[in-house]
C-alpha cells in the first residue's frame, strides 16, 4: 500500500498519435501523470512502443496493439503500489503534409 502522502488514484494519460499515409508507423507515445520508474517501466510494457517504427502495421494490427495499453498500465503500476490507477488513452491520426 501507498503511504499516506501519495495519491490515492494515479491519474495516467497515454496518447498515441498515428500518423498516417507513410512507410513507417511514426508512432508516437506521450506518457503524463508519473516519472521515474514508475514511468520507465509502462514504456518498457508497452507492446505498441517496441512497433513505433515498424515498416509494415496494419489497422488491425494497431487496433489489437492499441486495446493492450489500459492493462499493460495497470500492470506496470502494480509494482510500485498502484493497484489502481485511472488510466486514459486518446488516439491521434495526423497527416503527413
Amino acid at each position: 500500500m501507498r503511504s499516506s502522502r501519495a495519491p490515492q488514484r494515479l491519474l495516467l494519460a497515454v496518447m498515441l498519435c498515428l500518423c498516417a499515409a507513410g512507410a513507417r508507423a511514426n508512432i508516437r507515445i506521450n506518457i503524463t501523470g508519473v516519472d521515474g520508474a514508475p514511468r520507465a517501466n509502462i514504456e518498457a510494457r508497452l507492446s505498441i512502443s517496441r512497433f513505433r517504427d515498424s515498416d509494415d502495421l496494419d489497422e488491425d494490427t494497431i487496433r489489437r496493439l492499441s486495446n493492450r495499453i489500459i492493462d499493460e498500465v495497470k500492470a506496470a503500476m502494480v509494482p510500485f503500489g498502484y493497484y489502481e490507477p485511472k488510466v486514459m488513452e486518446e488516439h491521434r491520426q495526423e497527416s503527413k503534409d
